[in-house]
C-alpha cells in the first residue's frame, strides 16, 4: 500500500482534487473531518481542550466549533497549543483507518497543514495543489463568504509556496476549470498506480 498525503494552498482546490480521486474508486480520508468527527464525540479530546481555553468553548460538553475558531482568531498563540493537543487524537484516528485498508495499492490523506506540521515522512507521496493567488482567494469569498482580512490572516499560518513545491513529489497548479483539474488529476493517478506496480515488481 502506498500513502499518500494531498496538501495545498487556501482555496487552490486540494478538495476538488480528492473528491475527483474518489470519484474514480480510491479511499481518501479528510483530515478536516476527522476533526470534525472528534470534536463531536470524543469527551475527553474536549476536556483537554477546555482546560486550556475554557469551558465557553463547550457546549453540552462536547466542542462548538465556531466558538474554538473565535478563541484562535484571537489569539494566534493559541493555535500551537490546540495542535498539540489534538495531533495525538487525530494520530490515533488515522493509524486505525490505515490499518483497515492495507489491501489497498493507493491510498490518500487529504490534509491542509502538512507541511506546516513537518509530517512529510509520514507520507510514500505527497500532492501539492496550488493556484494563482487572486484565483484562490475569489474562491474563498465565493465559497466560504470569507473576507479579505481573514483570508490573509489565515495565510499568516502558512508556509511559502516555494518551500512547499519543492518539498512535494507531484504539483498540481489549479487555476482553471473543473474538466482541466480532472484531466490533471486523472494523468496524476496513472502515474501514482504505474510508479507503484513498479516497485512491486
Amino acid at each position: 500500500m502506498q500513502w499518500i498525503g494531498i496538501t495545498g494552498d487556501l482555496g487552490a482546490g486540494k478538495s476538488s482534487v480528492a473528491n475527483i480521486i474518489r470519484q474514480v474508486g480510491y479511499l481518501v480520508l479528510d483530515a478536516d473531518k476527522v476533526v470534525h468527527d472528534l470534536y463531536a464525540q470524543d469527551l475527553d479530546l474536549a476536556k483537554d481542550l477546555a482546560n486550556v481555553l475554557g469551558e465557553e468553548i463547550l457546549v453540552n460538553s462536547h466542542i462548538d466549533r465556531q466558538k474554538l475558531k473565535d478563541k484562535i482568531l484571537q489569539d494566534e498563540t493559541k493555535l500551537p497549543l490546540v495542535e498539540k493537543i489534538v495531533h495525538p487524537y487525530v494520530r490515533e484516528y488515522v493509524e486505525a483507518w490505515k490499518n483497515e485498508h492495507l489491501h489497498q495499492d493507493l491510498l490518500f490523506y487529504e490534509i491542509p497543514l502538512l507541511f506546516e506540521n513537518e509530517l512529510d515522512a509520514h507520507f510514500d507521496a505527497i500532492v501539492y495543489v496550488t493556484a494563482d493567488e487572486e484565483i484562490a482567494a475569489q474562491r474563498l469569498q465565493e465559497r466560504n463568504a470569507w473576507k479579505q482580512e481573514e483570508i490573509q490572516q489565515r495565510r499568516k499560518w502558512l508556509l511559502d509556496t516555494s518551500l512547499k513545491e519543492g518539498r512535494s513529489d507531484y504539483v498540481i497548479r489549479n487555476d482553471g476549470d473543473l474538466n482541466h483539474l480532472e484531466n490533471k488529476v486523472l494523468a496524476l493517478l496513472n502515474e501514482l498506480t504505474k510508479n507503484y506496480k513498479s516497485r512491486k515488481n
